[in-house]
C-alpha cells in the first residue's frame, strides 16, 4: 500500500521527477517534476515538541490528495509548509521546483501554490467580491483587461456569477468560501492546498466547495485537501493519514479505510461501509471489506 515515490528514507534525496512539463502563462518557467516534495521534513512550534517529524511526501502533477488525521495530528501544519507560512526547522520543502526556505522564492511559490484557509474571513481583502477576486492578480502588475478576464473567469469556474459587486461581509459561508477559491484562481496556480474548507460550513455547503475543487481538478490543477470528513477523502485519487506529526497510513481510498483495526487505533471515523461490514462481521455474517455500499450489497445478496 505504500507509495514508493511519496515515503522515502530520510537517508534518500528527494530528486526524482515526472517527465512532465509545467508551462505558466505569465513567465513561460517550465518545471520538470512533481508539484510538491518533502524531503524529512520536520517542524514544532515551540522547539520542542514536533508538530511534524521526518516527513517524507510527494504530491504528484495532476492529483487529488486528501490529507487527514485526529485535531492536532499535524495535517493543517503540512499545509501551511507547502505555502511557505511555515519553514521547516529541519529538511525541505520544494513546491514547484522552489525551496520554501529560499526568501527569493516566497513570492513566487505563493502564485503558483495557492492555500484556502478554513475560516474565509482571514483571507478576505476588500469589501466587494470583484475587488477581492483582482486582490491577486493587481498585486502580479497584469494588464487591467488581464485581471478582469481572471476575475470574471475564476467567479464562473466556482459559480459565483452575479455576485460582483456584492459586499464580502453579507455572503454566506459556503459563498465566501467560493469567493476566496476564485481569488487563488485568478492567480492561474498549479495547486490549490484546501485547508479544511468545509469545517465552518453546513453539508450543502461543504458538497458545493467538494464539487468545485474536483472540477479544478479535471481541469489539471493539482488539489491538496486537508479534511476530518472521511466521506471528502472517499473521493481522493490518494489519502494520506498523519497521526502524531507522522504519516501513518499511505494510498488509495481503497486501501486505507477498509484497514478497519487501523482506523480504529487511529481514532478516525471509518465510511459507513465499512463500519456496517465490521458489524456484520461481528455477528458472524462474513463479507470483505469495502469501501462501496453497492458493493457491499452485491456482496449480501450472494
Amino acid at each position: 500500500m505504500s507509495n514508493t515515490k511519496a515515503r522515502m528514507s530520510c537517508e534518500t534525496k528527494a530528486t526524482e521527477g515526472s517527465a512532465v512539463a509545467f508551462v505558466h502563462e505569465d513567465n513561460g518557467a517550465s518545471y520538470e517534476g512533481d508539484p510538491v516534495i518533502f524531503n524529512c521534513v520536520t517542524y514544532s512550534y515551540d522547539n520542542k515538541t514536533n508538530a511534524l517529524e521526518d516527513i517524507s511526501l510527494t504530491v504528484e502533477r495532476g492529483q487529488y490528495v486528501a490529507i487527514v488525521g485526529g485535531n492536532g495530528s499535524g495535517k493543517s501544519t503540512l499545509g501551511k509548509l507547502v505555502n511557505a507560512l511555515y519553514l521547516p526547522d529541519s529538511g525541505t520543502v520544494t513546491v514547484m521546483g522552489l525551496t520554501t526556505s529560499n526568501e527569493d522564492s516566497v513570492f513566487e511559490i505563493r502564485r503558483r501554490a495557492g492555500l484556502v484557509f478554513q475560516n474565509p474571513d482571514d483571507q478576505m481583502i476588500t469589501s466587494l467580491v470583484i475587488d477581492d477576486v483582482s486582490f491577486g492578480p493587481e498585486n502580479l502588475g497584469l494588464p487591467v483587461e488581464t485581471i478582469k478576464e481572471r476575475a470574471a473567469q475564476s467567479l464562473h469556474e466556482v459559480g459565483m456569477d452575479g455576485f460582483e459587486r456584492r459586499e464580502t461581509y453579507n455572503l454566506s459561508g459556503g459563498q465566501k468560501q467560493r469567493v476566496a477559491i476564485a481569488g487563488i484562481l485568478a492567480m492561474n496556480p498549479d495547486l490549490i492546498v484546501l485547508d479544511e474548507p468545509g469545517a465552518m460550513l453546513d453539508p450543502r455547503g461543504r458538497r458545493g466547495i467538494i464539487r468545485v475543487s474536483h472540477e479544478l481538478n479535471k481541469a489539471g490543477v493539482t488539489v491538496v485537501l486537508i479534511t476530518h470528513f472521511m466521506d471528502e477523502a472517499l473521493l481522493a485519487d490518494r489519502v494520506v493519514v498523519v497521526d502524531h506529526g507522522k504519516i501513518a497510513m499511505d494510498g488509495t481510498p481503497a486501501e486505507v479505510f477498509v484497514q478497519h483495526e487501523r482506523l480504529k487505533e487511529l481514532q478516525l471515523d471509518e465510511p459507513f461501509a465499512v463500519r456496517l461490514t465490521a458489524a456484520l462481521r461481528e455477528r458472524g455474517v462474513y463479507v470483505p471489506y469495502t469501501i462501496n455500499e453497492n458493493k457491499l450489497m452485491e456482496a449480501l445478496c450472494l
